[in-house]
């Protein structure tokens, strides 16, 4: 995958965080779009610790018996914390921009 395919995976991960619905699946369907990446081979190396930000931000939590930690963690996730890992996928599809511009 090229920085230019990476874009478009995390565009369309915002796109899916645009639209309507129950917000925890719109943070699931994000999160699994994104893991189609290999950061090493698909991220320019300033985006790298950004990219395993996310993925530690969304796994975060402990998950109980028969519960992922991807659930657990966005299942617990307030209002703000939302808003913070929102702009994580902001943020890194920013840098994917700029770098294909240049």
């Amino acid at each position: 995958m090229s920085y230019l395919n990476a874009r478009e995976v995390f565009q369309s991960a915002l796109h899916v965080l645009c639209t309507t619905g129950n917000y925890q699946n719109r943070l699931i369907r994000a999160y699994t779009i994104t893991t189609q990446i290999t950061p090493a081979r698909d991220l320019p190396s300033q985006l790298i610790s950004e990219y395993y930000e996310l993925q530690y931000s969304m796994n975060s939590k402990v998950c109980a018996k028969g519960e992922s930690s991807l659930m657990a963690t966005v299942t617990s996730l307030n209002v703000m914390e939302v808003a913070v890992i929102i702009e994580k996928y902001i943020d890194i599809y920013k840098g994917l921009v700029e770098t294909s511009v240049k």
